[in-house]
């Protein structure tokens, strides 16, 4: 349009736009109704005073919601702290259950002690050690350069 307006109007519509865009982008970083207090803290330092790490207590609310949502490996990459402080956290404030010990110790009736490892993580196999012979027995048998 630079053809159809003078060159004097041109430039002044051109300079008003510039001004315009300008405005609204300081404007898109303002806001309308700013908040009167300041945003709540989800995780703060608590220094006790006493020697050690300091405390770093997370916001219950925040963590039922997150949890709903994500694990703590994930929310604890939010927080800048450890999946273990998060995992603490949602212990300390009722939001899950604790698991079961990994390792148990059996007494048995001459006077051994057992150490068995639990886990809550799925199986990868459900075969049994003889199943799993088998198989690998007719892996090898077909293909006898493998392994």
């Amino acid at each position: 349009h630079r053809h159809v307006l003078p060159p004097a109007e041109y430039r002044t519509l051109r300079d008003n736009l510039v001004h315009m865009v300008s405005d609204l982008d300081d404007a898109r970083h303002k806001s309308m109704d700013p908040p009167e207090q300041p945003p709540l803290p989800i995780i703060e330092t608590v220094h006790s005073g006493h020697r050690g790490r300091p405390a770093k207590p997370i916001d219950p609310t925040f963590l039922r919601h997150a949890l709903a949502v994500r694990g703590p490996a994930r929310i604890s990459k939010i927080l800048k702290c450890s999946a273990r402080h998060v995992r603490r956290e949602a212990l300390r404030h009722g939001l899950v259950q604790p698991a079961p010990p990994v390792f148990r110790h059996v007494d048995h009736a001459d006077g051994s002690r057992s150490r068995i490892h639990t886990t809550q993580t799925a199986p990868v196999s459900t075969l049994t050690d003889p199943e799993l012979d088998a198989v690998l027995t007719e892996v090898l048998t077909a293909y006898p350069r493998m392994g």
